[in-house]
Formats: C-alpha cells, sequence, structure tokens
C-alpha cells in the first residue's frame, strides 16, 4: 500500500467516525472573515469579505457535497439542463442556450412566438440562503439523516470574526 493511500485510508476512517458522532468540532462552527478592500480609499460596500475556515471542515465538507451530489444524480433529481453547482457545469452553457434561443427566435419570427427573458441577479446570494429553507430541501430530496445532522450540528452556533487590517 502507498503512503498517500493509507494516509486516505486513514482520512476516510475518521471522517466516517465523525458523521457518527452527535457533536462536531467547535473549529467548524468558527470562521475569519477578512476584509479585502476593492479601492485605495474604500467606503464600508467597497470591502470583499472573504471567509476563512479550518481545513478539516473544508475537506469533510466537500465529501458531504459529493455525497449529496451523487445522492441526486442517483435519484435522478437534477436536471439534464442544470448547468449550476454541477460537476462539469459551466456559467457559459447558459449564455450560449440565450444565444442559441435569441438568433432563432430573431430567424424565425413568423414562426415564433413573442420571446420574453428576465433576468435576475440576487446580490450577495450565497450570503443570504435561508438556512431553514435548506433543512427543508434536504428532508425532501431524501437526504442522509446524519448528513442533515451535520449541517444542523455545524450552522448551530456559528459564529465568524471580522478581520481588518490584522485586528479583530
Amino acid at each position: 500500500m502507498l503512503e498517500s493511500d493509507k494516509c486516505i485510508d486513514v482520512m476516510t476512517k475518521c471522517y466516517n467516525n465523525e458523521i457518527m458522532k452527535i457533536e462536531k468540532p467547535d473549529k467548524w462552527k468558527e470562521s475569519r472573515t477578512k476584509l479585502i478592500p476593492k479601492k485605495s480609499k474604500p467606503q464600508v460596500k467597497d470591502f470583499r469579505p472573504i471567509a476563512i475556515t479550518n481545513i478539516d471542515y473544508k475537506l469533510y465538507m466537500s465529501i458531504i457535497k459529493d455525497k449529496i451530489e451523487s445522492h441526486l444524480l442517483r435519484n435522478d433529481l437534477v436536471k439534464f439542463n442544470q448547468t449550476g453547482f454541477t460537476k462539469g457545469g459551466r456559467l457559459e452553457y447558459n449564455h450560449f442556450l440565450l444565444q442559441y434561443l435569441v438568433k432563432d427566435n430573431i430567424e424565425n419570427k413568423g414562426n415564433k412566438k413573442p420571446l420574453i427573458m428576465t433576468a435576475i441577479d440576487y446580490t450577495k446570494a450565497f450570503d443570504s440562503i435561508n438556512r431553514e429553507n435548506m433543512m427543508k430541501c434536504l428532508i425532501e430530496y431524501k437526504i442522509h439523516p446524519y448528513i442533515i445532522d451535520t449541517f444542523a450540528k455545524i450552522y448551530q452556533g456559528d459564529h465568524t470574526y471580522i478581520e481588518f487590517k490584522d485586528k479583530k
């Protein structure tokens, strides 16, 4: 067995044990948010917040994400044309599709109904996820209860420290 295989084997056992534990490590509930200025003389709105989390947490959550994704694919719960938040999905695909629809509509104007498009830009979309609704979705899509419990335990009592110019 290669050294890297041993490492993967040990990590797999650790993370599988972690799924079974009721409480999650406190460090997983903590993040540091660094404020990166976008301009030389920034106003409050001109800072980009970057959340820095524990590397064990990141690895663990990437495994959980893969488990959720494989469950959704295995149970045919991902639409064939979904490009966001999927492996291999690219934002450009939506742009190409939109271009095709507009071009097709212009070229076949007499044979088609009017084309109506709407674009919605959710400001800070990732910052505003309703966790209660996320839990309801996990339950609705029949995600394993251990995974749902993991989310509940990690998000219960989570917090971030704001850092600016190396001060907390």
